[in-house]
Protein backbone atom coordinates (compact mmCIF):
# COMPACT_ATOMS: atom_id res chain seq x y z
CA UNK A 1 0.00 0.00 0.00
CA UNK A 2 1.37 3.37 -0.86
CA UNK A 3 1.67 6.07 1.75
CA UNK A 4 -0.93 8.06 -0.18
CA UNK A 5 -3.43 5.17 -0.07
CA UNK A 6 -2.79 4.66 3.64
CA UNK A 7 -3.35 8.36 4.32
CA UNK A 8 -6.54 8.31 2.28
CA UNK A 9 -7.78 5.23 4.16
CA UNK A 10 -7.15 6.94 7.47
CA UNK A 11 -8.79 10.18 6.33
CA UNK A 12 -11.89 8.48 4.90
CA UNK A 13 -12.17 6.16 7.91
CA UNK A 14 -12.11 9.15 10.24
CA UNK A 15 -14.81 10.85 8.18
CA UNK A 16 -17.02 7.74 8.14
CA UNK A 17 -16.59 7.11 11.86
CA UNK A 18 -17.52 10.69 12.69
CA UNK A 19 -20.47 10.61 10.30
CA UNK A 20 -21.88 7.14 11.05
CA UNK A 21 -20.37 6.33 14.41
CA UNK A 22 -17.82 3.66 15.19
CA UNK A 23 -20.27 0.75 15.39
CA UNK A 24 -22.03 1.60 12.09
CA UNK A 25 -18.83 2.16 10.11
CA UNK A 26 -17.68 -0.82 8.04
CA UNK A 27 -14.75 -1.83 5.89
CA UNK A 28 -17.27 -2.37 3.06
CA UNK A 29 -18.15 1.35 3.22
CA UNK A 30 -14.50 2.31 3.28
CA UNK A 31 -13.54 0.01 0.40
CA UNK A 32 -16.22 1.54 -1.84
CA UNK A 33 -15.03 5.07 -1.13
CA UNK A 34 -11.31 4.39 -1.48
CA UNK A 35 -11.64 1.90 -4.34
CA UNK A 36 -9.74 -1.04 -2.90
CA UNK A 37 -10.89 -4.41 -1.60
CA UNK A 38 -11.84 -5.11 1.98
CA UNK A 39 -9.07 -7.72 2.02
CA UNK A 40 -6.52 -5.00 1.23
CA UNK A 41 -7.78 -2.91 4.12
CA UNK A 42 -7.69 -5.91 6.48
CA UNK A 43 -4.13 -6.70 5.41
CA UNK A 44 -2.92 -3.35 6.73
CA UNK A 45 -5.50 -2.74 9.45
CA UNK A 46 -6.68 -6.16 10.73
CA UNK A 47 -9.34 -4.62 12.99
CA UNK A 48 -11.37 -1.44 13.22
CA UNK A 49 -9.77 -0.80 16.61
CA UNK A 50 -6.31 -0.74 15.06
CA UNK A 51 -7.51 1.54 12.27
CA UNK A 52 -9.24 3.91 14.70
CA UNK A 53 -6.14 4.17 16.89
CA UNK A 54 -4.02 5.27 13.90
CA UNK A 55 -5.88 8.55 13.45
Amino acid sequence: MTTMTRERLLSEAEHLMREKGYSAFSYADLSKIVGITKASIHHHFPTKDILAKKW
